[in-house]
């Protein structure tokens, strides 16, 4: 390591999201000296809120549960005053809701026609075992039973990827809510021990959440406050020398770094510490539109998040904000996973809100509530993909990174996985810390 004057560490982060930001606020509270570059023209990326109608609302569904004292100290830092958020998941199957997680006693309450057919499903996976073949069908195949996945999840992984879940890597079905049981309640703060944090005991299938009264894009900016930001300044190259990271170039000026904790997409940073660079593996992402409405009253729905199933409705995932808080009660948020310039990302709001407004309807979604207004963001590459084969074409770009010295990589996109946002605040606390400690980059797990 060559120290930058006065002896302290120099790091540069790349990307202002929440892995980003958490990487930085733990290198600066580690002793570096760190510059955060941005191309976008706020903090926050995928996370941040969006401003409509005099409401702040999460750009989509954020959820932040963690039983990491890290992660929950720099959320508690930053959050202000916040809330307890239900969490009342429903799946729309096509002819009404039913709770999600599954669970046998709610599906025969909720659906018994439904539940009698999965469990003969899953009676036969148990007679007949399918063949594990790595994919997420033969995943959900072993743990749900023929008919759920053919009923239920199939269509489900269709409209997220475009993909049946035979072409879909197993570890999608491994990021999926499951039974982990960690530990809960109130811990001392890292920094403070007269302070304290609260952490989830179940982050994996939590009954509530916490959120802040500001809206989650609210974190972002109060995270940024005492860091050199850098905003509208996308990552041009990242400089080497003697086989270590030297400096970033980015929005035309230069940072010396001693590390770097990169949270872009790996072939845009591959790109940028060898320019020209094209023979690159391929990765793939699906695009997200987020459809606001604003209806002319309350819906009065029970659930957080309805996922809707049946693919002859484009909808994804709906956001009944009325949880969140009373003054967001008329406010849905609802999210369209489809490929950036095809004919629906084209689509205006007033149209997509009329035809969506009108699908939620015949769901029985909106309790006779009208459609006021429309509002839509386009979120192009949101989703990493994980195709089958992925990994195999992740490690083929890792590999391509090894032996850059002080280089470490964090986040959803930074390594190719598909993480919450606790988790993507945790890679950036590890990756800051690997950075203090000098260590070389380590290869991302699923999950991870």
């Amino acid at each position: 390591m060559d120290p930058g004057d006065g002896g302290l560490m120099r790091v540069v982060v790349l990307g202002a999201g929440p892995a980003g930001l958490a990487a930085a606020r733990w290198a600066q509270a580690g002793g570096a000296e760190v510059v955060v570059v941005e191309q976008g023209a706020a903090v926050g990326g995928l996370a941040r809120s969006v401003r409509w109608r005099g409401a702040d609302l999460d750009l989509g569904s954020h959820v932040f549960t963690t039983d990491d004292l890290r992660v929950a100290a720099l959320w508690h830092d930053a959050a202000g005053a916040w809330r307890w958020v239900p969490v009342r998941r429903g799946v729309h199957t096509g002819d009404r809701v039913v709770s999600y997680p599954f669970s046998p006693a709610r599906l025969l309450r909720e659906h018994p026609r439904l539940a009698a057919a999965v469990a003969l499903g899953w009676a036969r996976q148990r007679v007949a075992p399918a063949a594990d073949d790595g994919s997420a069908r033969a995943r959900l195949t072993a743990r749900y039973g023929h008919t759920a996945v053919d009923r239920l999840f199939a269509s489900y992984v269709q409209k997220l990827y475009g993909l049946d879940p035979a072409q879909v890597d197993a570890d999608f079905v491994d990021a999926l809510p499951g039974a982990r049981r960690d530990r809960g309640g109130l811990h001392p703060h890292p920094d403070d021990p007269r302070r304290v944090v609260v952490l989830d005991p179940d982050p994996a299938r939590p009954r509530r959440f916490r959120w802040p009264e500001a809206g989650t894009g609210s974190l972002w900016p109060a995270m940024a406050r005492g860091l050199q930001i850098h905003p509208a300044a996308p990552v041009q190259r990242v400089e080497l020398g003697g086989g270590r990271v030297r400096a970033v170039v980015a929005g035309g000026a230069r940072f010396p770094a001693d590390a770097v904790v990169s949270t872009i997409p790996l072939p845009a940073l591959l790109r940028a510490l060898h320019p020209g660079t094209l023979d690159l593996a391929p990765t793939a992402a699906r695009s997200t539109l987020v459809l606001y409405l604003h209806l002319d009253r309350d819906p009065g729905t029970p659930w957080s998040w309805v996922h809707l199933y049946p693919l002859t409705t484009p909808a994804g995932r709906v956001t009944f904000f009325r949880h969140w808080h009373p003054s967001l009660a008329r406010f849905v948020a609802v999210e369209l996973w489809t490929d950036a310039g095809g004919t629906r990302w084209e689509q205006g709001a007033d149209a997509l809100g009329a035809e969506t407004s009108h699908d939620l309807e015949r769901a029985g979604l909106l309790g006779g509530a009208r459609l006021e207004a429309a509002h839509v963001e386009r979120l192009p590459g949101s989703h990493p993909v994980l195709y089958r084969g992925y990994r195999a074409d992740r490690d083929a770009l890792l590999s391509r990174l090894a032996g850059v010295h002080g280089l470490h990589l964090a986040g959803r996109h930074g390594t190719w996985v598909v993480d919450s946002l606790a988790e993507a605040m945790r890679s950036g606390v590890e990756a800051a810390e690997r950075a203090l400690e000098g260590r070389a980059p380590t290869r991302a797990g699923p999950g991870s």
